[in-house]
Formats: structure tokens, C-alpha cells, sequence
């Protein structure tokens, strides 16, 4: 039997299937889907989601869900785990070495084209329409 294909709500935030609830359910210290705690599918949806919490009302990474389904902040819904990059500052997914997939991607270019020797503002501008894109995600695994 194959699985059913990928929904999302009707906001488009968070997949549907059948092994996952509408209801949010626990982060390993806070809250983000319902009975799977945190599969691949909602850790990655999580920290892809911006906007304003509705809690504090900051604009941030969201990547926690109230009782009622709002969307709330870190803080807000008591999660310690460590979703800030260690290089730039940004929130979301930290992939290597503490840092976002955007400087990763940033550092793996500029390894591979050595846009500074000699320089080259084609290629410095090359890597940053690469990294600049919706999901950087896919230019990384492009790279592999």
C-alpha cells in the first residue's frame, strides 16, 4: 500500500497524512506536531516558518504551535533546542557546524569557485543568486 501524497493545511504550514494529527503535539522541550513528536517532515516545516508569534508578537522563526494551532516562538513555547546560527544570527535548521544551510552553501561555493582568487564578481555574484534562492536545501544537495 503506498503511503498518501504530502497535504498541507489550508494556510499551506503543515503536512497532513495519515500518521499526523492537526492537534500539535511535544517538541523534546516544547510543541510542534501531533503523535509522530518530531519526524523529519515537521522538524523541517518548523523551521521554515516565519511571522509574527502570536504570543509576544515578534517577528521570527515559528516553529511551535499552540493548543488552538497559533503559531508561537521559541520562547514563547519553551523550547531550548538551539535553532540560531552561529555565524550570521539567523533563526532556523542548523545543518553543519552550528551554522544555517545558507552559510554553508555560502562556504561550500566559495570553496569550490574561488571567487577571490583572482576575484571575480561573476562568480561572487554566481554564489550569492545561489544561496539568495527559496530553498537553499536544494542548491547544497545539488553540490553533493
Amino acid at each position: 500500500m503506498r503511503p498518501s501524497p504530502l497535504q498541507y493545511d489550508e494556510r499551506g504550514l503543515r503536512p497532513l497524512r495519515e500518521n499526523h494529527r492537526i492537534n500539535p503535539g511535544p517538541w523534546p522541550d516544547g510543541r510542534i506536531c501531533g503523535i509522530c513528536g518530531i519526524c523529519g517532515i515537521c522538524f523541517t516545516n518548523a523551521t521554515h516558518r516565519y511571522g509574527q508569534c502570536t504570543r509576544c508578537s515578534a517577528d521570527r522563526l515559528l516553529p511551535s504551535r499552540t493548543d488552538t494551532g497559533e503559531d508561537t516562538c521559541r520562547e514563547c513555547a519553551g523550547i531550548t533546542t538551539n535553532l540560531t546560527c552561529d555565524n550570521c544570527g539567523r533563526e532556523g535548521e542548523r545543518f553543519r557546524g552550528g551554522h544555517c544551510i545558507t552559510c554553508v552553501l555560502t562556504t561550500d561555493l566559495t570553496e569550490l569557485l574561488r571567487p577571490n582568487d583572482p576575484p571575480d564578481l561573476r562568480l561572487k555574484r554566481l554564489i550569492k543568486i545561489l544561496t539568495d534562492s527559496t530553498r537553499p536545501e536544494s542548491r547544497c544537495s545539488m553540490n553533493r
